[in-house]
């Protein structure tokens, strides 16, 4: 009452309407990742939505708040930066601060490099604030949003509520450290890493062990990497079968992959910068190699 039409497809152009459906189908398709961060938050109490300086709390070169170098750059959970203009009327260029652990387009899949990428190295560190900017240009059908370097991403296939169960693979995105220290410096420790919670979303079940929980780690060689699934924790059966495996930055055609049980058909997708392959999820946990 008193208020105007909030229904999306209210006042608008058809090209208006699709920008709008576009944005939404792409929140249904990261519901999985979006879930994951609440349950951390109920579990710790750390925000969805995030300054940079809780990630990132030492990146500039004075240790001052990256956040008081952008109007309204944000976190969503620990993976996903988004970096909407400031001046949404404006169609002029922008300047974006990516903290220094490499980024990749979430959109395209490209890496994305920037002047103190050079001397970057895995987590926190000290460079000046113009080489941690890029520019970008405003666009009404592309928010831009970016996917950290070292992250392994869920995205789920595409429904219409959340009532309804999705139907295909979970896909992985696995999204490399993509800086020059990637291969050698940090073996001892995973490159990139994500998770995964699931429950039936409606009633308390989950407090007696009837949920889902995976955790997924990657680790980087100069001939290739190594993805692994931890085994299910929780009684909770997911609705998929099956794990579609994206991995990011790849400039060549994939030479070989295949898990504990034998070898995997994997796919270069150019345009995307990534390597896909379909793998089968029989809840033990697995591992697979990739050889590029």
């Amino acid at each position: 009452m008193g208020t105007y039409p909030q229904e999306p497809w209210e006042n608008g152009t058809t090209q208006d309407l699709n920008v709008r459906r576009s944005f939404i189908e792409e929140r249904y398709k990261l519901m999985a990742y979006i879930y994951t961060t609440a349950e951390e938050m109920s579990r710790t109490g750390i925000p969805m939505m995030r300054p940079l300086f809780l990630e990132f709390p030492e990146a500039s070169k004075d240790r001052h708040p990256l956040d008081l170098n952008t109007d309204n750059e944000f976190l969503l959970g620990p993976n996903l930066l988004i970096a909407p203009s400031p001046y949404p009327d404006e169609l002029d260029d922008y300047q974006a601060v990516l903290p220094p652990v490499g980024w990749y387009d979430y959109w395209t899949g490209e890496s994305i490099h920037v002047k103190g990428q050079e001397s970057m190295r895995v987590g926190n560190d000290n460079v000046p604030d113009n080489d941690l900017q890029i520019s970008l240009h405003p666009s009404v059908d592309k928010l831009p949003v970016f996917a950290r370097g070292g992250s392994i991403i869920p995205i789920q296939p595409l429904v219409q509520s959340t009532e309804e169960k999705p139907s295909g693979p979970l896909t992985l995105r696995v999204y490399p450290p993509n800086g020059p220290t990637s291969h050698s410096a940090y073996a001892t420790v995973p490159s990139c890493e994500g998770s995964l919670y699931l429950d039936d979303g409606v009633s308390y079940d989950y407090e007696n062990g009837d949920f889902l929980r995976l955790k997924f780690t990657c680790e980087q060689t100069p001939t290739g990497l190594t993805v692994k699934i931890s085994p299910r924790e929780g009684t909770f059966a997911p609705w998929w079968n099956q794990f579609s495996i994206e991995v990011y930055g790849s400039t060549k055609p994939v030479i070989g992959s295949r898990i504990a049980s034998g070898p995997v058909t994997a796919s270069f997708d150019n345009e995307h910068h990534r390597i896909v392959a379909v793998i089968p999820d029989d809840g033990k946990g697995l591992e697979f190699k990739l050889a590029y």
